[in-house]
């Protein structure tokens, strides 16, 4: 099933551009078996894609260090509530 969701709240916005820019990444990469993907926009040249499989997070292809609050954060735009 394919729901696609566009995320207009300033604040949700602001918050998903703070993780990214705070996001550490993993010493190695691995694939993970993508569940959700986000599509990050602010401009015409600029965007980040970030895909998620509710455990790990990979941002532009790149794994992340595990984020639980940012997990909790792309679950709830992603399902509509917290997880």
């Amino acid at each position: 099933m394919l729901t696609i969701n566009a995320i207009w709240q300033s604040d949700s916005i602001a918050l998903f551009n703070s993780f990214i820019e705070k996001a550490k990444y993993a010493k190695h990469s691995r694939g993970i078996d993508v569940r959700c993907k986000f599509v990050y926009e602010p401009d015409d040249s600029h965007r980040t894609i970030v895909c998620a499989d509710g455990h790990d997070i990979q941002i532009n292809g790149q794994l992340i260090k595990r984020n639980k609050k940012f997990i909790s954060f792309l679950k709830a735009i992603a399902y509509g509530h917290s997880q």
